[in-house]
């Protein structure tokens, strides 16, 4: 196996930082709670992603911070920890830190000074938001079948595209997007002002989970986007989406690490007053044998997650460290769809009330397993790894 010393041991150190450790411990006895007190008075979608963002935002810990400005390199892990911890909340409550990383990672891995300087502080501030617009009506997880058209019209390009299940954070000031030229058939990253002549979108799904979170479809007719927001070079984006994905997918599996967390940590609680013939309904063998193998798997998707995650604050994003990135969403996500199935069986029919947090769980679970690249498209990443041998136990 291609095994690198380093990432482990900055995955341990993400796991027992003091730092990092003291920043998680604020997050579940402050910031989270907070939040979610913040949840329970909000009406409107719009107005609760408003207020998440800005209280993350103005939070000291520069929890929406996913890159260092000064060296230009990734933060995941300090991310991942964010996440993981927001996620024992609510999954709702972590959006803003993984819709701030996804937008802003195209400009730390392909951005010009200047349109860092441009996009990125409002970005972190809490003062503007933004969207990553790549999925397509008809092609799902296939980013190599982009449709999206971007015709070169002197010091512009002339866009024409349709996207769909963009998470927009509240009312969005600009967005990154992915199409295609007719031209050449190379993919370009362009950023567009949201409210540029051309740009609508259109709230119309109705999600299984996260409902919470607005989704729209997207819809630019001839919008006309300067040259100078082009991120990267022309015709060579598909490398740079890519790496974007791999860039969050860690965050991804730390949404599902929290979320197993949050239902094995209630299932325990319910078993601990529930009765049954043994007495307690946690003196059951059957159900310890549950609990001991879930958390034994979630304690090994951690450090997986945490290793992946320190490989992107390494700069090691390409092909051969693909397959260690998408094993731990796979893994950690995946393992938040079986935790919440199993957790709302060990609750009985109690599990079956909406009061009770394992029916959400298992809807925004769901999502996870889809988002930023669906599971078997993971399993497929990991499988290219050990036949080209980045992912190795032996000689070739």
């Amino acid at each position: 196996m291609a095994t690198d010393i380093s990432s482990n041991d900055a995955a341990l150190r993400g796991l027992w930082d003091p730092r990092l450790l003291a920043l998680r411990e604020r997050i579940i006895t402050d910031v989270g709670p907070r939040l979610e007190r913040r949840l329970e008075g909000c009406a409107e979608d719009e107005e609760l992603v408003d207020d998440l963002w800005t209280i993350l935002a103005a939070d000291e810990g520069d929890l929406l911070g996913g890159w260092d400005e000064a060296t230009w390199a990734f933060r995941v892990l300090q991310a991942t920890v964010v996440v993981e911890a927001l996620g024992t909340f609510r999954q709702t409550l972590l959006m803003p830190v993984l819709v701030s990383v996804l937008t802003s990672a195209p400009f730390v891995l392909a951005g010009t000074p200047e349109q860092r300087e441009r996009y990125l502080p409002g970005l972190r501030a809490g003062t503007s938001r933004a969207a990553f617009a790549m999925t397509e009506r008809e092609g799902g997880s296939d980013v190599a079948g982009t449709r999206s058209s971007a015709v070169r019209d002197g010091d512009c390009y002339v866009v024409n595209a349709a996207k769909t299940w963009i998470t927009v954070p509240g009312d969005i000031d600009w967005l990154v997007t992915l199409v295609r030229q007719p031209e050449s058939g190379g993919m370009t990253c362009l950023v567009i002002d949201a409210k540029a002549d051309g740009v609508s979108m259109t709230r119309t799904a109705e999600p299984m989970g996260m409902r919470a979170l607005p989704v729209y479809d997207l819809d630019l007719v001839d919008v006309r986007v300067p040259v100078e927001d082009r991120l990267g070079d022309e015709g060579r984006a598909f490398g740079l989406v890519m790496r974007v994905l791999n860039v969050v997918r860690p965050i991804v599996a730390a949404r599902g690490l929290g979320l197993t967390e949050k239902v094995l940590m209630e299932a325990v609680r319910v078993a601990e007053k529930r009765p049954s013939a043994a007495g307690r309904l946690i003196d059951l063998q059957v159900v310890r044998a549950k609990i001991g193998d879930l958390a034994a798997r979630l304690e090994a998707a951690r450090l997986l997650t945490y290793r992946a995650a320190a490989l992107v604050d390494a700069g090691r994003l390409g092909k051969e460290d693909a397959a260690l990135l998408a094993a731990a969403k796979l893994l950690g996500t995946e393992l938040a769809v079986e935790a919440a199935t199993t957790c709302l069986h060990l609750a009985g029919a109690a599990g079956y009330d909406e009061r009770l947090p394992f029916a959400r769980a298992l809807r925004d679970a769901q999502q996870l397993t889809i988002v930023e690249g669906v599971s078997e498209v993971q399993t497929e990443l990991v499988a290219r790894g050990v036949i080209d041998r980045s992912v190795w136990w032996g000689a070739p």
